[in-house]
């Protein structure tokens, strides 16, 4: 699983950007807080279970979207490189979000 890690303020904060141009939205901070609560008490536990049995990689998401994104197709490479139809996969869709780094690790397979 790979899980983006962000602070609350700055996930709210890119909320609020995203919708600030909807006029017939109302004030949304109550609803990011309730969510929030809801995630912290609902799966964070589960995240917390998944990283005992070491099935998590963190990605830091308070970057800019184009290193977090980066960064999860590394690792969902690596995910995918351990088998043929993960290998397959890759060669069909090289150019998704123009990575191509796998094709080095590929080879010494």
């Amino acid at each position: 699983m790979v899980y983006l890690t962000i602070s609350n303020e700055k996930a709210e904060e890119r909320y609020l950007d995203k919708i600030k141009y909807v006029e017939h939205l109302p004030d949304q901070t109550e609803h990011i807080r309730r969510a929030s609560e809801a995630f912290d008490k609902m799966t964070v536990p589960v995240i917390d279970g998944l990283k005992k049995e070491n099935r998590v990689v963190e990605v830091d998401a308070e970057q800019g979207s184009e290193k977090v994104l980066q960064e999860a197709v590394k690792i969902y490479e690596k995910w995918l490189l351990r088998s043929k139809q993960g290998i397959d996969f890759l060669e069909n869709y090289k150019n998704l979000a123009g990575v191509q780094s796998y094709e080095n690790t590929r080879r010494s397979i």
